[in-house]
């Protein structure tokens, strides 16, 4: 399984801004290498989620912009990328940086620090890149990508939270606080600092201005903080120059720096007990309990919880997104060969994960083998199927007239077989023959044999039942 997708290394023409989470839904971390120690590399090497991956070895000027998608194991958990910038097969530069992943876009950038000698780092002005028009990148007065200079993304800087708050003006930074991750803000003369204070902090209480000596401490009340002098009720206990409420703050439960933390799920303080709250989008607590949090991610391709917890998806189905989806084939679908082309019915049959297996949706999804088998005697033939475990299925068994001759979809009647021949599905079945009789279940009296249907001409012969060899399909009535 891929961790995760470079979906686009952007070589940019003169620092020009492209989104590479463009088109993307659901997470992806936009990473902007740069760097102002090397001027230009010809490749870059990340590694995140315990994988490598390698841009093309194409020479271009930095920075560059690259589009990771995450797995979905890794939402709402920091992670640590590095990467290292070559140029002519030499390591010329490396940087690394941590960053939040969140259900959609997350900013983050990589310094390269220049390495070793290597070869001349200089870019002349008018050396054309790939192809790449060199000649500015943009306004860098107003583009918050590029504010100031090349690669100088607003929306990186720390604890920036919600990038589309943030701007450039100017050639400067500006960082509101709806800009800012909750319990931070931007207090330092440094735009570039982001939103650097710690808001429960006595230095930055609730805003950018410090508790003085004669209420020293900053107090927590429903997510307002404020300077006190000493610690009373709602937040009655101290940790450190904080006070706090031991029996409900989830970063100070029943003991100072006892933080409740839980996998893809909120972390609730109750009477000093930690507790899990509700689940990350797309997560699910499916089992051992609290324990390991919400440890299942159910809108993924789990058969076993597709959608939700336990919800198992049927043979023939496979789970895409959390919804289970039929699996179905065409005459044009690989491995498999139709004997005319165009010989199946669209939206009838799913096939089972094994392949072994069609599954009629027209039928209540009743369960046929794909493959014809051949026996000399009906007996045989339905020993065949009663002991016959396919893909983890048993009690298969020989069906009756009824329920085979609806398979034949085309009838040509006694005048002749029909344009496809066999008449039946030729992309879920694989070797049905079209000019012999099949067994079935149905013993008929008075005419002394079995009811034996084709699917050329769709007649009904009848035949002894020591009579043979005849083919013959396994049936399995629809499962739960």
């Amino acid at each position: 399984m891929r961790a995760y997708i470079l979906l686009a290394v952007v070589v940019v023409g003169g620092c020009s801004s492209p989104d590479p989470c463009a088109g993307v839904s659901g997470a992806c971390i936009a990473l902007t290498v740069r760097s102002s120690t090397v001027s230009e590399v010809d490749g870059i090497d990340l590694d995140a989620f315990a994988t490598s991956r390698s841009s093309a070895a194409a020479k271009a000027r930095l920075p560059v912009f690259i589009g990771i998608v995450p797995p979905a194991a890794s939402l709402n958990s920091t992670v640590t990328i590095s990467a290292t910038g070559r140029l002519g097969g030499t390591v010329v530069g490396t940087g690394s940086t941590t960053v939040m992943v969140t259900s959609g876009r997350s900013n983050a950038s990589i310094d390269l620090v220049k390495t070793g000698v290597g070869p001349d780092l200089s870019v002349p002005s008018d050396v054309d890149l790939a192809g790449a028009d060199l000649s500015g990148c943009g306004s860098t007065d107003t583009d918050v990508h590029n504010c100031g200079k090349c690669g100088h993304d607003c929306t990186a800087l720390p604890h920036v939270s919600n990038g589309s708050a943030a701007s450039c003006s100017g050639g400067a930074c500006v960082v509101p606080p709806a800009a800012c991750a909750s319990g931070y803000a931007h207090c330092s003369s440094n735009v570039d600092d982001g939103c650097e204070a710690d808001l429960s902090q006595p230095s930055h209480c609730g805003s950018c201005t410090a508790c003085g000596s004669g209420m020293p401490l900053c107090t927590n009340n429903a997510g307002t903080y404020s300077c006190t002098l000493s610690c009373q009720s709602p937040t009655p206990d101290i940790c450190g120059s904080t006070c706090v409420n031991l029996q409900s703050d989830p970063q100070h439960c029943n003991t100072c720096g006892n933080a409740c933390t839980y996998a893809h799920a909120a972390a609730q303080c109750a009477s000093g007990a930690c507790q899990i709250g509700g689940c990350s989008s797309g997560y699910a607590d499916c089992v051992n309990g609290p324990v390991d949090g919400c440890e299942t991610y159910v809108l993924g391709a789990d058969d076993n919880n597709c959608g939700g917890c336990n919800i198992v998806c049927k043979v023939g189905q496979k789970c895409s997104s959390g919804t289970c989806k039929e699996t179905q084939v065409t005459c044009s679908s690989s491995g498999v060969t139709c004997t005319q082309s165009g010989c199946y019915q669209a939206g009838r049959y799913s096939v089972s994960s094994g392949g072994g297996i069609a599954i009629d949706l027209n039928n209540a999804r009743r369960l046929w083998t794909r493959t014809a088998f051949a026996a000399s005697g009906r007996s045989a033939a339905s020993s065949t199927c009663t002991t016959m475990a396919l893909e983890g299925i048993n009690a298969w068994r020989l069906p009756t007239y009824l329920e085979l001759q609806p398979l034949q979809y085309m009838t040509g009647g006694l005048q002749g077989c029909p344009t496809c021949n066999p008449a039946i599905d030729q992309a879920a079945f694989k070797n049905v023959d079209g000019t012999t009789e099949y067994w079935t279940n149905d013993y008929n009296s008075s005419k002394g044999g079995y009811d034996t249907p084709n699917f050329c001409d769709g007649r009904n012969n009848y035949f002894d039942p020591g009579t043979g060899p005849l083919p013959f399909l396994c049936t399995h009535d629809p499962l739960p």
